[in-house]
């Protein structure tokens, strides 16, 4: 932990990408990731479980971050997705494969409604979310995600369960065919 922390935090100010995968993540790592302001790009995928209060310190000040892999990091729960959702408002990718315990809850928020109450794309909650993984993701709701991806009229793409894309223009195909 010490010489990947150093590493990271002497480098820190011009980091603009990180991959640390498969390996231990411990504290004076996860707080060195939070002095990286210019990162764009993190991927600690299969980093072992990450407490809640370094993923708080982690995510507090990054605010390029635009591609996240964190999939099969143990321990990640919906609330600590939402406070990263809620910080990082720059996020175009996130990879979420492997990660049991999540649900489509901290997606529920990328759409609300406008004043005729008519559901749209959110302003503020991951307005520039262009690609949502959750391969491997068993409490999913494929219902729901559908219906996300639907009311983003084709700004967003979630990859499933399976691997397979949920794209707006195959669910309006389905739901004109389903009319007729």
């Amino acid at each position: 932990d010490n010489g990947i922390s150093e590493l990271v935090s002497v480098n820190a100010p011009s980091l603009r990408s990180l991959n640390i995968r498969q390996c231990a993540l411990g504290p004076l790592t996860l707080d060195s990731i939070a002095l990286c302001h210019n990162l764009i790009k993190l991927d600690i995928s299969t980093a072992l479980e990450i407490p809640r209060e370094c993923w708080d310190r982690m995510f507090f000040d990054v605010p390029h971050l635009e591609d996240v892999d964190i999939g099969w990091v143990s321990g990640v729960t919906n609330d600590m997705l939402v406070s990263m959702f809620c910080r990082c408002r720059r996020l175009k990718k996130i990879v979420l494969d492997g990660n049991k315990s999540i649900t489509e809850t901290p997606f529920l928020r990328i759409i609300t409604n406008d004043l005729k109450g008519r559901p749209i794309r959110s302003a503020q909650y991951l307005p520039w979310i262009k690609y949502i993984s959750v391969q491997y993701c068993n409490d999913m709701d494929d219902t729901i995600l559908n219906r996300i991806v639907f009311d983003c009229r084709g700004s967003l793409v979630i990859q499933d369960y399976y691997g397979t894309d949920i794209v707006y223009e195959l669910i309006r195909q389905e739901e004109s065919t389903d009319s007729l």
